[in-house]
């Protein structure tokens, strides 16, 4: 939704809604996105995406094209690529209501 001065909200026209960016939320629109679902977009709540991953720097969230183990922002960073190189809209610091 776009917020008018007024106060109100304008309709916003997406293919595909993914509420949340955590790690299942950047998934699944990278994946929709990547076959051609048309406008694929994703809301966050929080001010950044990437979901309880981005918080956890241990290792233990796979790991990058050379074989080093990712932690989990670097895995978190990985989706957030994957997602919007894959075509799909990010909004953070938004939540979704009256659907």
């Amino acid at each position: 939704m776009n917020v008018r001065p007024d106060g109100g909200r304008t309709a916003r026209s997406v293919d595909v809604l993914v509420v949340g960016a955590g790690p299942a939320g950047l998934a699944a629109a990278a994946r929709l996105a990547a076959a051609g679902a048309g406008r694929v977009e994703v809301l966050e709540r929080e001010p950044e995406p990437g979901g309880v991953p981005r918080l956890c720097v241990h290792p233990g969230f796979g790991a990058d094209p050379r074989g080093r183990a990712l932690d989990g922002p670097g895995s978190a960073r990985r989706a957030v690529r994957a997602a919007v190189r894959a075509g799909a809209v990010l909004r953070t610091g938004v939540s979704a209501t009256g659907w």
